[in-house]
């Protein structure tokens, strides 16, 4: 069973079951787990590149613990820091593969491990670019135009 840790080292399950999906459902407003490949951005998409959104459908998986707990959504937030989040992301990935694994639809399990590949190809080539911008290069290269363009000064 996939599971993650919030910053407080309290351990969350994230159990996929059909009623897990019409939880999501009916909490977020027709979120629908089953058609990852639909909307504007593609919902596996948003899942991956909105943190906050990810934490309101992990909320809405992790609810009943939530409620045993006695933790709401917003306190829920507060215990997703960057590790939490990172760790839940995987175990999120990994419930849904599973789920559709076993539900005897490959088909969607391997949309999401070929999607994940995808978006983490596409972070590394983003990052690349960022690491190789010059700065320093760039911002001479500004300030010299601008003082190029500057009125003299008449004193």
């Amino acid at each position: 069973m996939a599971s993650f840790k919030d910053i407080n080292g309290r351990q969350w399950s994230l159990v996929m079951t059909v009623g897990t999906v019409k939880r999501v459902r009916e909490l977020l407003a027709g979120v629908d787990l089953f058609a990852l490949d639909q909307g504007d951005p593609p919902l596996c998409v948003r899942l991956t590149t909105d943190i906050a959104f990810l934490v309101d459908v992990l909320y809405a998986i992790c609810k009943p613990q939530a409620d045993e707990a006695g933790v709401s959504d917003l306190e829920f937030g507060e215990l997703m820091g960057g590790e939490a989040v990172l760790q839940a992301q995987a175990a999120f990935t990994e419930a849904l593969i599973d789920f559709f694994r076993q539900s005897g639809r490959r088909d969607r399990a391997a949309l999401i491990t070929k999607l994940q590949k995808g978006l983490n190809l596409a972070i590394g080539q983003v990052t690349q670019q960022v690491e190789s911008l010059d700065l320093e290069e760039q911002l001479q290269q500004e300030f010299g135009r601008l003082s190029m363009n500057m009125p003299a000064s008449s004193g």
